[in-house]
């Protein structure tokens, strides 16, 4: 019995070395990384928009591009109605920049052209043409990013973007 001891626990030892070999499949667990830094290259492609603010109650949506390399490239918005004038809808247009610091916050500024309904007064309701300036926060590794007006031109609005 002594002898077949040693034998059976060789192989047991055997078997138990070759669970950690690289040489099969491993359930082994990877290692968690930690979050990447971030870069005007984390926000690019078309992100679908939500903006709120400006005016009473109104809301916006629409899209943007991003090239990656700190350009919005094109984006749209139709803005809809807000208690003072519910039935009014806008359509904007922009282009802009934007920067991103490796803590994922950053600024963008765009240039917007708005195009109004009839029979409303544009600065009741919808965002004036001009440039508006916004911080923005990106998340989840540039699936998305947050953003709020940060200046004082034409009220205040923040929102929403997510990757499509």
């Amino acid at each position: 019995m002594k002898f077949l001891a040693v034998p059976v626990a060789t192989l047991c030892l055997a078997f138990l070395t070759s669970c950690g070999s690289s040489g099969g499949s491993s359930s082994v667990i990877p290692p968690v990384s930690a979050q990447s830094t971030y870069s005007a290259a984390s926000i690019s492609g078309t992100y679908s928009i939500v903006l709120n603010g400006f005016g009473e109650n109104s809301a916006s949506l629409g899209t943007v591009k991003a090239d990656g390399g700190g350009n919005f490239t094109s984006g749209s918005l139709t803005q809809y109605g807000n208690t003072a004038n519910p039935t009014a809808v806008c359509t904007e247009t922009f282009t802009g920049t934007y920067s991103i610091q490796s803590n994922a916050s950053g600024t963008a500024t765009i240039n917007l052209t708005t195009t109004y309904t009839s029979g409303i007064t544009p600065s009741d309701v919808c965002f004036q043409s001009g440039t508006y300036t916004y911080g923005i926060q990106a998340a989840q590794q540039g699936a998305s990013f947050l953003f709020v007006q940060s200046g004082t031109t034409g009220g205040t609005s923040s929102g929403t973007a997510a990757k499509q």
